[in-house]
């Protein structure tokens, strides 16, 4: 009779871990995911513009954790990155810092016909499946380990991301 309860609680075990399996990105959504925001990394490094040919491209978020779920209510997943651009400095107002890449995005014809202007980053929605949120940060000369700055809400200042 003890064994029931154990039995219960494997099914139930089960169970979830199949429902959870479905809020997950499949591997090709990850893989095309990943393959997205590389050619958008490439896209902004490979400008004439010589402050974005240092810039770097990378994850995060839950997407960087690995805890990546469908929002409920929503068909495509959320891909934070960060578009760090290391030629630039506290000098640059983050409003212009977001309109250089911004501007980079709209220079691709496939890139401006997906491309939505966020509070403080840029939306690459790629139809029912995922879209790329990347938001512009700078070096943070306060930080000893290499921190970085990112725009706040109002692109008034820049404020630490981490440190």
């Amino acid at each position: 009779m003890e064994r029931r309860p154990a039995l219960k609680k494997v099914e139930i075990f089960g169970l979830l871990e199949r429902l959870c399996e479905r809020l997950e990105p499949s591997e090709t959504q990850t893989n095309r995911a990943q393959s997205s925001y590389e050619a958008v990394g490439r896209w902004l490094a490979d400008a004439e513009d010589n402050r974005l040919a240092t810039s770097g491209i990378y994850l995060q978020g839950s997407i960087a954790l690995g805890t990546t779920v469908k929002p409920i209510g929503q068909n495509e997943y959320d891909v934070d990155l960060v578009c760090h651009l290391p030629a630039f400095g506290q000098w640059l107002p983050p409003a212009l810092c977001k309109q250089i890449v911004g501007d980079r995005l709209k220079a691709n014809q496939r890139y401006n016909n997906i491309l939505q202007e966020k509070p403080r980053c840029w939306r690459l929605n790629y139809a029912d499946e995922f879209h790329l949120d990347i938001t512009p940060s700078i070096p943070n000369a306060n930080c000893a380990n290499g921190g970085e700055l990112v725009p706040d809400k109002a692109l008034s200042t820049w404020k630490p991301r981490a440190c």
